[in-house]
């Protein structure tokens, strides 16, 4: 099963408070506005949540593009199938100082 990309991106986007962000496979992260090493820290933390897997640090270490994050989650041992695969985890991102977090819609 393939990760998907459109779950990785919200991800993304939700972290750099950016809803409307064009992201592709191709899309470096230190090419993101105000991208810092914190929110790929971020990014991969909620991303082992949500597909329940765990990364090495190596591997976090080559992290470049969207792309490496979803053949990571891809070629991971631990990558979840099945029902377990949408399972959203119950922790919360961290919100930078001076960052808002937006609620979601439908949401109050």
């Amino acid at each position: 099963m393939a990760a998907p990309l459109s779950e990785i991106a919200a991800i993304v986007r939700e972290v750099v408070h950016d809803g409307a962000l064009n992201l592709l496979p191709t899309t470096r992260f230190e090419d993101l506005d105000n991208w810092d090493s914190m929110d790929l820290i971020t990014v991969v933390v909620e991303t082992e949540c949500r597909f329940d897997l765990q990364f090495d640090l190596p591997e976090i270490d080559r992290l470049v593009t969207l792309g490496d994050l979803l053949h990571m989650i891809e070629v991971n041992p631990t990558f979840a199938t099945g029902p377990r695969f949408w399972k959203f985890c119950d922790c919360e991102m961290p919100v930078r100082p001076g960052r808002v977090r937006a609620q979601p819609a439908g949401i109050g």
